[in-house]
């Protein structure tokens, strides 16, 4: 039923991204984070401000949902979001260096650097 979940939320995006993000504020389910990631990054819209916001709350978040919400952090172009990313991967490495944790910044920071390389060809 996911498929028809996001396909229905997406029809009204802006509303049900506000209502997303806003959940997101608050500790969640790791089911519920991938589902809002996913719904997300699907909306196209850019959502990195608001996304860096969350991260850096610090309201008792899980690791696995900071390193989902980098991965996500990862699509957008915001001038912010590699110096975050690159102290994420640092942190999660240090801390649960047992952990696949620090996957999600790097991931981010991957594909922050294959944008870039996408765009210098095309110039």
């Amino acid at each position: 039923n996911h498929k028809r979940l996001i396909d229905r939320l997406l029809e009204k995006k802006t509303q049900s991204a506000s209502i997303i993000l806003q959940e997101l504020k608050k500790p969640q389910e790791d089911s519920f984070v991938e589902l809002a990631v996913s719904i997300l990054h699907r909306a196209g819209t850019d959502y990195s401000e608001e996304i860096i916001d969350i991260i850096n709350s610090g309201n008792n978040r899980k690791a696995y949902a900071i390193s989902i919400l980098c991965v996500l952090l990862g699509f957008y172009e915001n001038k912010n979001s590699e110096k975050l990313l690159w102290d994420y991967y640092h942190y999660m490495k240090f801390k649960y260096p047992n952990e696949t944790y620090s996957d999600g910044p790097l991931l981010g920071l991957i594909e922050i650097r294959e944008r870039r390389k996408e765009k210098a060809s095309l110039n």
